[in-house]
Order: structure tokens, then sequence, then C-alpha cells
């Protein structure tokens, strides 16, 4: 689930600030839904070109992708249903009933907007997922605190980002590993109760398929002695669980990073 920049040519997620969340849906059977935050009454006429549906969805405000092995990403053609908060598309001609076996990616740009104006920023936002099939194991895209940070709080949030959706069940304290490394031994520093969590669970408005991010808490507060080492996706090593995304694929291979707590 890895999204494609074609400005760029990279394969990075991008994340929308708070005015507009978005993210697809690939579950709704035969169609894909762009979801926007709960709060949100999206301008639909302000998806199409010209402000005039007759004239069509413009794609510099959202376009639907396949990717062809050998060719690059072809567009899918789509009616789409404009509602509060979210665009439901409905694949039409060789995509329909269901989207065939493949890989496809959502973009939503800066035109459309929502009744009071807002637009996703930074864009565009893409978003890549797999029907049927999905060959790519999740990896860490970024960590809060960094690695290497130093004076973070000792009640901080230790927040990891995935470039795609995780199965919630195979977060444990093994699959997310929190040690401080003291002057005289390693220990494992405890997590809050409930903790690992989803940031779904967390602020309780994040859309559950986003799936993205991560909340691990320290039950005490973090040491301001030594560095503390997170490892993330280590669990079968640790004799636990695998960290998997939401199509079953674990991470080969464990990341860590570390930081120092306190002033």
């Amino acid at each position: 689930m890895q999204p494609y920049d074609l400005t760029t040519g990279m394969q990075l997620p991008r994340f929308t600030n708070a005015a507009l969340t978005m993210n697809t849906d690939p579950l709704h059977p035969g169609k894909v839904v762009v979801f926007f935050d709960s709060a949100t009454s999206l301008d639909a006429d302000s998806f199409y070109v010209g402000r005039r549906p007759a004239l069509g969805v413009d794609p510099d405000a959202l376009v639907l992708w396949q990717k062809a092995p050998g060719i690059g990403l072809l567009p899918v053609p789509f009616d789409a249903l404009f509602l509060s908060d979210r665009i439901v598309l409905t694949p039409t001609g060789g995509y329909a009933p269901t989207l065939p076996t493949g890989q496809y990616t959502v973009r939503v740009g800066s035109i459309g907007q929502s009744l009071a104006g807002l637009s996703v920023a930074p864009a565009p936002v893409f978003h890549t997922f797999f029907v049927s099939s999905d060959p790519i194991e999740p990896y860490v895209r970024a960590t809060d605190p960094g690695d290497g940070a130093a004076g973070v709080a000792g009640d901080a949030t230790i927040i990891v980002r995935f470039t795609e959706g995780i199965d919630a069940s195979t977060l444990d304290a093994v699959s997310i590993h929190v040690e401080h490394l003291g002057a005289l031994a390693v220990t494992t520093l405890p997590a809050a109760t409930g903790y690992p969590q989803m940031q779904t669970d967390a602020d309780g408005a994040t859309l559950p398929s986003n799936g993205h991010v991560v909340h691990w808490r320290a039950r005490d507060p973090l040491p301001t002695s030594g560095a503390i080492r997170v490892t993330v996706g280590n669990g079968a090593a640790l004799g636990g669980t695998d960290l998997l995304d939401l199509n079953g694929n674990a991470m080969s291979l464990p990341y860590a990073f570390t930081f120092r707590a306190g002033p």
C-alpha cells in the first residue's frame, strides 16, 4: 500500500491535516469510498470541471488509477456520488461490477473543497490499495520522537506511523517493544493499560480504516538517565506476535529507534 506521487516519482504516503482527513476503504464491494472528517460538509460542485457537473469530475480534484505493469497508471472510469463527508466512486466500463485484481491509487487534489472553503493540505494526497492481492509488507514511515531526539517529556506518547494500515490485533508488548538502556542493564518498560493502540482508539476520531498510526505510552514516567530504545515489528523474535498489515503481511525486518527523555 504505497501511494504514488507522480510529481516526484516517490512511493511515499502523504497525510492530510485536520481540515480534511481523507482515506479510502476498498472493502466496499465494487466501490471505492473516499472519507473525509465527519464534521466536513463537502462542496460537491467544486470537484467538477468549472464547477459544472455536466462536464464531469475534474481529474485535478479526484482521480482513480489502476497500475498496469509495464505501462503505468491507467485512469479508471467511475460515477461519483458526493455525500456530506465522503465520496462514493462506482467504477464503470470494464471495471464493473467489481474491480479486477490489481493495484489501484486514488488521488485527491486541492481543487475539491468543503462548504467552509477548506481543501486537503498538503495536496495532492495519494492512497494505494490492492484488490485480491497485497504483496507489500508494512514499513515504518516516521516516528515521534524521532531517532536521536533528546529532551522528550516523561509522559510523552510515542507515535509510530506506517506506510499502510496495521492489524490492531497484532499490537502487543513485543510487537512494539520499548526498553531503557541503563548504565548497568537493559530493562523493558511496561506500557500503560490499553497500550499500544491504534490512533483511532486513542483520539476517538480517526477513521478505523486509516490504521496507519500507532500510539504507545509508558506505565511510569520515562527514565531520564540513558537512552530509550523502541523496536517495532520484532514480535516473533521475542516469542510474541508478528506485526501485520490489514492483509496479513508481516514486517520482515524490525525497525528500531532511540531517544532520550528529560531536560
